[in-house]
């Protein structure tokens, strides 16, 4: 579902927009109207995973059949735990995975006519291995929006697919899409033999653009993997390049003063932000920033989201502790919300007086963090 969200600003004072909630009152309203049928007319358009505002017009991007398509995944990792189909009468999930309807959409809404429309659909022509005969989509899912200017000076925007590796195995490379016009959407090349061809991975995930360069993740089910690097991602194949080391696992990244910051998954010692000025010959160089899961004796294992506002870096985890810190220009940073710690620097308090998860362990992950009218 696709909801829109009104805020109410204060009757008293319309413009004030004070960087923290005064101790004790009462948080701004939030008003949420549905903006679109709920799975835009279809129930297994599962979830909204992508979002962005490009050229005057909304896309979304969905994945498909999730609950079942996780439930097969989870059933062929774990045959003698995990049933398949789940035993809920609310979940249409078809009696063999490989029949599952699993094409990825991409939905544009116009603000003019107030109407969405479908302008991708992933097509449905890849061999499911030991399936003889039977076809899965392209892409269950499409992870993330971004646009970039290529060298020519076209703007181009790029979605991040997530293929079915988790649920059939060995089923070749994730798609990057790629349209100039938002109506078109097509892959960049991957010819086998190529970095693109022969990736052995589940999907692309988080895109940042940075000192011209388009940089991506790609990795597992979750998102966690390697980072890739192009000046030129319209040519694919061997266009790009690994940029982090072996060993670096990388969710989240966000340019912000001048850097490019990477939120890293480690599950032995907790989260880490480094950051690089992507010079030289990759690997980068990689600069910590924030070690050890914050410091936090049971940390987040990993960074979930980041976003730049009023000029600090807000970076959201994962579970089991999960929190968000602000980094300040300096790379000092402040915890925003999260248990207090004892670091290095000494004691550390949630500025926001929140404890892990907003005082509710239910909250597992900051997945999103978005500016609006500057709050």
């Amino acid at each position: 579902m696709t909801i829109r969200i009104r805020t109410l600003q204060s009757a008293a004072d319309p413009q004030r927009v004070p960087a923290w909630p005064a101790a004790g009152s009462a948080p701004r309203e939030l008003v949420f109207a549905q903006a679109a049928p709920q799975g835009f007319g279809d129930r297994q358009n599962s979830w909204a995973w992508s979002m962005y505002w490009w050229r005057d017009h909304l896309y979304v991007g969905t994945n498909r059949a999730w609950h079942c398509a996780e439930r097969a995944g989870m059933r062929r990792a774990f045959p003698l735990i995990v049933k398949y189909p789940p035993d809920d009468p609310d979940v249409q999930c078809t009696p063999d995975p490989a029949d599952l309807p699993l094409q990825a959409e991409i939905w544009r809404w116009s603000p003019t006519t107030d109407e969405w429309a479908r302008v991708y659909q992933s097509p449905c022509d890849v061999p499911i291995p030991g399936k003889r005969g039977k076809v899965v989509a392209r892409a269950v899912g499409l992870r993330y929006m971004a646009p970039f200017v290529e060298p020519d000076g076209t703007e181009a925007l790029y979605v991040s697919g997530v293929n079915t590796r988790f649920m059939f195995g060995p089923i070749g490379p994730p798609q990057l899409l790629r349209s100039v016009d938002g109506v078109n959407f097509a892959p960049v090349p991957q010819a086998k033999g190529t970095l693109l061809g022969d990736l052995d991975v589940c999907s692309f995930r988080t895109i940042a653009v940075y000192q011209n360069r388009f940089f991506v993740t790609a990795g597992n089910i979750q998102g966690d993997g390697v980072v890739l690097e192009s000046a030129n991602p319209a040519l694919g194949d061997d266009s790009f390049r690994q940029i982090t080391p072996a060993g670096m696992t990388v969710f989240q990244m966000m340019p912000y003063n001048g850097y490019l910051y990477l939120g890293i998954r480690d599950g032995k010692h907790g989260y880490a932000v480094v950051r690089t000025d992507a010079r030289g010959t990759p690997p980068y160089t990689f600069t910590p920033v924030v070690t050890h899961g914050a410091f936090l004796p049971e940390p987040s294992r990993g960074v979930v989201s980041m976003r730049v506002f009023r000029d600090s870096l807000f970076v959201g985890t994962d579970r089991p502790a999960t929190e968000i810190i602000r980094i300040a220009p300096d790379d000092s940073w402040e915890l925003v919300m999260g248990a207090p710690r004892q670091t290095p620097a000494g004691w550390k308090y949630p500025l926001s007086g929140l404890d892990a998860g907003f005082n509710t362990w239910l909250n597992g992950h900051i997945w999103r963090m978005m500016e609006h009218a500057g709050r």
